[in-house]
């Protein structure tokens, strides 16, 4: 019979949950903020931008709380990587992915408790925790409130670099959900994905 492993503890779940409707609301937030008018069919403009900027404040406190924990738990094991070394199966997950799984070969790597991410996953999900949410988050912050952080690091020119990279970065993300979603929903059940559960071999 088949078994379940549960890699997730409840923290992550939770965490994963805020963040995932966090970012759903920043984004739309953010459209809205871009080509928002009154028959906008998402938010006003004075609407979305006082949504985006308490979504991004709790956004950035439920990173910390993730940023503290990852460490304290030992969880931040699995995002140690190397990218020389692990290219070579990068490699082998993107063909895997891009080919193999719609000819229902076998995942080149399997998960368990000592890696519930493949080698993709993880190169992926390194640079996003610990480089690209970092990076909009301080890029947010210095938007709310520029006077501070923007003209003393950056000078006069400095607002519009912000409001173009954090921009830029908003869309690498928004790219990023669609993807994290459909394999997500491709490879695993609904059930599995909300309890973090990841069925394993056959035991007797």
């Amino acid at each position: 019979m088949s078994n379940k492993l549960f890699l997730y503890p409840s923290w992550i779940r939770i965490w994963h949950g805020i963040n995932g409707l966090l970012c759903l609301m920043l984004i739309f937030t953010g459209i809205s903020m871009q080509y928002s008018n009154v028959s906008s069919l998402l938010f006003q403009l004075k609407t979305a931008v006082k949504i985006h900027n308490i979504c991004g404040i709790t956004l950035a406190l439920n990173y910390l709380f993730y940023f503290i924990s990852n460490i304290a738990s030992g969880n931040i094991r699995f995002y140690k990587i190397n990218p020389l070394k692990d290219m070579p199966a990068v490699i082998k997950q993107i063909k895997y992915y891009s080919f193999g799984i719609f000819k229902g070969e076998k995942e080149p790597f399997e998960i368990n408790e000592d890696r519930k991410f493949n080698p993709l996953q993880r190169y992926i999900y390194v640079k996003m925790m610990y480089f690209i949410i970092p990076l909009i988050i301080f890029t947010g912050i210095g938007l709310l409130i520029p006077d501070i952080l923007i003209n003393n690091v950056l000078g006069k020119g400095g607002f519009i670099v912000a409001i173009f990279t954090h921009t830029i970065i908003g869309f690498f993300i928004s790219i990023f959900m669609i993807i994290h979603f459909y394999f997500a929903f491709l490879s695993k059940s609904l059930s599995s994905i909300i309890t973090g559960w990841h069925k394993i071999g056959n035991h007797h």
